[in-house]
Protein backbone atom coordinates (compact mmCIF):
# COMPACT_ATOMS: atom_id res chain seq x y z
CA UNK A 1 0.00 0.00 0.00
CA UNK A 2 2.91 2.48 0.60
CA UNK A 3 4.14 2.33 -2.69
CA UNK A 4 0.18 2.64 -4.38
CA UNK A 5 0.85 6.04 -2.05
CA UNK A 6 3.89 7.17 -3.18
CA UNK A 7 2.78 6.62 -6.84
CA UNK A 8 -0.17 8.75 -6.33
CA UNK A 9 1.67 11.40 -4.66
CA UNK A 10 4.13 11.58 -7.88
CA UNK A 11 1.44 12.09 -10.67
CA UNK A 12 -0.57 14.40 -8.41
CA UNK A 13 -1.43 17.93 -10.27
CA UNK A 14 -0.56 20.88 -8.42
CA UNK A 15 -3.13 23.94 -8.57
CA UNK A 16 -1.11 26.57 -6.15
CA UNK A 17 0.96 28.51 -8.84
CA UNK A 18 3.22 29.38 -5.54
CA UNK A 19 4.13 25.39 -5.59
CA UNK A 20 7.15 24.58 -7.69
CA UNK A 21 7.90 21.22 -9.65
CA UNK A 22 10.70 18.96 -10.71
CA UNK A 23 9.28 19.10 -13.71
CA UNK A 24 8.47 22.98 -13.52
CA UNK A 25 11.69 23.59 -12.82
CA UNK A 26 13.06 21.58 -16.08
CA UNK A 27 10.80 22.95 -18.64
CA UNK A 28 11.58 26.25 -17.52
CA UNK A 29 15.74 25.38 -17.82
CA UNK A 30 14.70 24.09 -21.30
CA UNK A 31 12.86 26.74 -22.30
CA UNK A 32 15.30 29.47 -21.38
CA UNK A 33 19.03 30.31 -22.22
CA UNK A 34 21.09 28.38 -19.51
CA UNK A 35 24.54 28.98 -18.41
CA UNK A 36 25.22 29.30 -22.41
CA UNK A 37 23.27 26.38 -23.64
CA UNK A 38 19.77 25.82 -24.48
CA UNK A 39 18.47 22.78 -22.69
CA UNK A 40 16.75 20.92 -25.52
CA UNK A 41 19.50 21.28 -27.80
CA UNK A 42 22.15 18.34 -25.89
CA UNK A 43 18.98 15.58 -26.27
CA UNK A 44 18.22 16.60 -29.87
CA UNK A 45 21.83 15.47 -30.58
CA UNK A 46 21.41 11.77 -29.30
CA UNK A 47 20.07 9.98 -32.31
CA UNK A 48 23.41 11.22 -34.05
CA UNK A 49 26.16 9.59 -32.39
CA UNK A 50 23.49 6.50 -32.39
CA UNK A 51 23.07 6.25 -36.06
CA UNK A 52 26.62 6.78 -36.46
CA UNK A 53 27.55 3.80 -34.25
CA UNK A 54 24.95 1.67 -36.03
CA UNK A 55 26.18 2.38 -39.52
CA UNK A 56 29.73 1.64 -38.04
CA UNK A 57 28.74 -1.81 -37.03
CA UNK A 58 26.79 -2.57 -39.97
CA UNK A 59 29.38 -2.36 -42.57
CA UNK A 60 31.06 -5.67 -43.65
CA UNK A 61 34.12 -5.13 -41.95
CA UNK A 62 32.87 -3.73 -38.71
CA UNK A 63 34.76 -0.73 -37.47
CA UNK A 64 35.64 -0.86 -33.13
CA UNK A 65 36.75 1.96 -32.14
CA UNK A 66 34.20 4.89 -33.64
CA UNK A 67 31.35 2.76 -32.10
CA UNK A 68 32.90 3.58 -28.70
CA UNK A 69 33.51 6.84 -28.69
CA UNK A 70 29.68 7.52 -30.39
CA UNK A 71 28.26 5.72 -27.49
CA UNK A 72 30.58 7.52 -24.92
CA UNK A 73 29.33 11.05 -26.61
CA UNK A 74 25.83 9.75 -26.32
CA UNK A 75 26.19 8.96 -22.42
CA UNK A 76 28.16 12.04 -21.86
CA UNK A 77 25.19 14.16 -23.90
CA UNK A 78 22.68 12.18 -22.06
CA UNK A 79 24.63 13.15 -18.73
CA UNK A 80 25.22 16.95 -19.50
CA UNK A 81 21.65 17.35 -20.65
CA UNK A 82 20.54 16.12 -16.60
CA UNK A 83 22.98 18.45 -15.21
CA UNK A 84 21.73 21.77 -17.59
CA UNK A 85 18.46 20.55 -16.65
CA UNK A 86 18.75 20.70 -12.99
CA UNK A 87 21.12 23.29 -13.10
CA UNK A 88 22.12 24.66 -10.22
CA UNK A 89 20.78 21.89 -8.16
CA UNK A 90 22.48 18.53 -7.47
CA UNK A 91 19.34 17.09 -5.44
CA UNK A 92 16.28 19.39 -6.63
CA UNK A 93 15.37 21.88 -4.21
CA UNK A 94 17.63 20.66 -1.68
CA UNK A 95 21.19 20.87 -2.13
CA UNK A 96 22.71 23.22 -4.41
CA UNK A 97 26.34 23.05 -6.03
CA UNK A 98 27.30 26.33 -4.27
CA UNK A 99 26.35 24.81 -0.69
CA UNK A 100 27.89 21.11 -1.51
CA UNK A 101 31.41 22.40 -2.71
CA UNK A 102 33.96 21.83 -0.21
CA UNK A 103 35.51 24.65 1.62
CA UNK A 104 38.31 26.60 -0.48
CA UNK A 105 41.25 25.75 1.10
CA UNK A 106 40.12 21.71 0.55
CA UNK A 107 39.40 22.72 -3.57
CA UNK A 108 43.09 24.95 -3.75
CA UNK A 109 44.55 21.36 -2.17
CA UNK A 110 43.41 18.96 -4.95
CA UNK A 111 44.18 21.44 -7.35
CA UNK A 112 47.77 22.04 -6.68
CA UNK A 113 47.89 18.18 -5.75
CA UNK A 114 46.43 17.46 -9.77
CA UNK A 115 48.68 19.72 -11.20
CA UNK A 116 51.52 17.74 -9.58
CA UNK A 117 50.08 13.92 -9.85
CA UNK A 118 48.21 14.11 -13.44
CA UNK A 119 50.99 14.69 -15.26
CA UNK A 120 53.10 11.86 -13.03
CA UNK A 121 50.29 9.66 -14.23
CA UNK A 122 50.54 10.48 -17.62
CA UNK A 123 54.44 10.03 -17.89
CA UNK A 124 53.88 6.58 -16.27
CA UNK A 125 51.65 5.20 -18.38
CA UNK A 126 53.22 6.22 -21.71
CA UNK A 127 56.71 4.67 -20.36
CA UNK A 128 54.29 1.35 -19.80
CA UNK A 129 53.08 1.85 -23.18
CA UNK A 130 56.61 2.46 -24.34
CA UNK A 131 58.36 -0.77 -22.25
CA UNK A 132 55.96 -3.00 -23.69
CA UNK A 133 55.38 -1.98 -27.59
CA UNK A 134 55.89 -4.55 -29.95
CA UNK A 135 55.69 -7.63 -27.38
CA UNK A 136 51.99 -8.79 -28.47
CA UNK A 137 51.89 -9.89 -32.47
CA UNK A 138 48.91 -9.54 -34.67
CA UNK A 139 48.51 -13.30 -33.86
CA UNK A 140 46.96 -13.87 -29.88
CA UNK A 141 46.87 -17.99 -30.36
Amino acid sequence: MPMARLVAGCTEQHTDPEIKTVQDHIEENCASLNGGFHGAYLPAWSPAPVAVSVSCLARATPMTGLPFAMTSLFFAAAFLSLAVMFWPYIIPYALTVRSAAAPEASLRFLFYGAIVILPVIFFYTIGVYWAFRGKVGERYD
